[in-house]
């Protein structure tokens, strides 16, 4: 949250010069919701105020959002990629693409460069395989089909001893390049596992041409032998990435640590991003701005903005429905290449 703070702040001397000045109140949240609903949301000066950012936990969020909404406060929330946590709330605006989003961003990117029957789901037990809906929904939302046409799906065995390069076959011996599109995060041995097996098999295979798409955590890991990332051209999806070799990266690095004595992280980027973005808004729109949202696309440093309403379930173009809230749709597909992620080229 510090590192946050410190980015919005390197944003409003920019912000200022453009024309906009800005009264910046911090609040802590103590991390407790108890806290957030007694004290802090019963202080009725937060009511006056033109725009709220954060909290971070999910149960302060939810509070907060709600506090928006009855108020007519808009509410910027720059974390969470959770959805449904206000529900018809146009106040809420979701800066972190929920999970949904970067499913869809996935099935878009393979479908670009794979047929439909060569793109395979794959799950570490039955319990993941629940996110493959959302996996073959986005496919017939893309290609507009309402027909039977699926992805081909797999879960691999539970007892890891069990799971060779055989139970690939079907797939690699298939006409063309294949992808596989593997929506887990959360035991990294598992993802090791299935990349060193589908290495194999890609070799005995006669080096099939094969691609791996993964989610955003996979960054993060440090069990995996990358190696595999490179042999099976990873890509991933993730909200956001710094180009160190910006020329506006480079000054936002150079002033941050003038101000603060400290190299920015993540959050530092997110700070400054999310401030310069919604105070430009402010300054041409007015306090509520949401309705022009979707016509002020940016690009900022380590992220898009492309914000969208999000509508009520079973809304169709005659009859749209309420809107839920709004979210930042925007989505880098990174591959890992020369061993570093990049953005995608193709």
């Amino acid at each position: 949250a510090i590192n946050f703070y410190g980015g919005m702040q390197i944003a409003l001397p920019q912000l200022e010069k453009e024309g906009l000045r800005m009264e910046l109140e911090v609040l802590d949240s103590r991390a407790n919701a108890g806290y957030v609903e007694k004290t802090l949301l019963a202080n009725p000066d937060l009511k006056q105020k033109d725009l709220i950012f954060g909290p971070y936990r999910r149960d302060n969020i939810s509070l907060v959002a709600d506090f928006a909404r009855k108020n007519n406060i808009t509410f910027v929330s720059p974390y969470s990629a959770s959805s449904g946590l206000s529900p018809l709330n146009p106040n809420y605006i979701q800066v972190n693409p929920s999970f949904n989003t970067h499913c869809y961003a996935l099935t878009k990117h393979a479908l670009d460069h794979f047929t439909p029957s060569n793109i395979i789901l794959v799950a570490r037990n039955e319990q993941e395989s629940t996110r493959f809906p959302i996996f073959q929904d986005a496919m017939k939302t893309i290609l507009m089909t309402t027909d039977s046409m699926e992805f081909k799906e797999f879960i691999v065995p539970s007892s890891y001893t069990d799971f060779d390069e055989t139970m690939l076959a079907e797939f690699l011996e298939m006409e063309g390049p294949v992808a596989f599109i593997v929506p887990s995060w959360s035991d990294e041995i598992f993802v090791s596992n299935f990349l060193r097996v589908l290495d194999i098999a890609r070799i005995v295979n006669e080096e099939k041409e094969v691609r791996v798409y993964g989610m955003p955590q996979w960054k993060e890991f440090s069990k995996v032998d990358y190696d595999y990332f490179e042999k099976l051209d990873l890509h991933i999806s993730c909200a956001s990435f710094v180009n160190d070799k910006s020329l506006e990266v480079k000054k936002f690095r150079k002033d941050f640590f003038n101000k603060f004595n400290t190299i920015p992280t993540e959050e530092a980027y997110l700070g400054y991003d999310v401030m310069l973005y919604f105070g430009r808004m402010l300054l041409k729109y007015g306090t509520k701005f949401q309705s022009h949202l979707e016509t002020e696309p940016g690009r900022y440093l380590q992220g898009d903005f492309k914000i969208e309403p999000v509508l009520q379930a079973g809304s169709t173009a005659e009859e749209p429905g309420q809107i839920e809230q709004f979210e930042n749709k925007a989505i880098f597909i990174l591959r890992y290449n020369e061993y570093q992620f990049q953005p995608s080229g193709q």
